[in-house]
């Protein structure tokens, strides 16, 4: 592009920015949001092992037992529990998408 002034012509060139300049507020958010998602990964594994330190510590400061716990916490899950609660998620979305019957 040519500008003409009373003295004198000045030549612009009128370059393409790169396409980082002109990112759009979706990838902004998107960026951001990954950004953020990282941080709480890592704010929760450090509190994470915070808690566990100050759990552990007040089991053995009141003396529990594995037997205190007994119903609480779930050490294992067999294959049967896995097998019954797969059947019962089919069933139920099976039952979901089937077409209601209108009332009479």
């Amino acid at each position: 592009m040519t500008v003409d002034f009373p003295y004198c012509t000045v030549k612009i060139q009128l370059l393409q920015p790169p396409m980082e300049i002109f990112m759009s507020r979706v990838a902004e958010l998107q960026a951001r949001i990954k950004e953020a998602q990282a941080e709480l990964d890592d704010a929760k594994l450090s509190e994470r092992a915070d808690a566990l330190k100050r759990i552990k510590e007040e089991i053995k400061f009141y003396e529990f037992k594995a037997t205190d716990f007994k119903g609480l916490l779930k050490s294992r899950v067999t294959q049967k529990q896995v097998d019954e609660f797969l059947a019962k998620k089919s069933a139920d979305a099976k039952k979901a998408a089937a077409p209601k019957k209108p009332a009479k």
